[in-house]
């Protein structure tokens, strides 16, 4: 069975390439485009990784990777950003993102 990857990007060029990139390569992709109905999907259905942005509508790529990270979910999260932000990215890293 193919992996599922959840990719939480806002960014419609990138979204589109991850999704295609990665589904040639044999992976189950499903892609949301917005904080807080990633943050949904991400808490409510079981993915084996999670490509995340940082700036999101609605809700950000931190305080996602926070609140599933306190309800105790342990997908792998890869941290995208274009943003140089070494605070909130050491925050995120030591929150449980990758």
């Amino acid at each position: 069975m193919a992996q599922r990857l959840l990719v939480i990007e806002d960014e419609p060029t990138l979204s589109r390439l991850l999704s295609y990139n990665l589904t040639q390569e044999g992976f189950n992709v499903t892609v949301e485009e917005h904080g807080t109905s990633g943050y949904e999907r991400a808490s409510k259905e079981t993915f084996d990784l999670i490509l995340l942005d940082v700036m999101l509508p609605g809700m950000n790529g931190f305080d996602i990777l926070e609140k599933l990270r306190q309800q105790g979910i342990k997908t792998p999260i890869i941290i995208l950003t274009a943003k140089k932000c070494r605070r909130r990215s050491r925050s995120g890293l030591e929150n449980g993102g990758g």
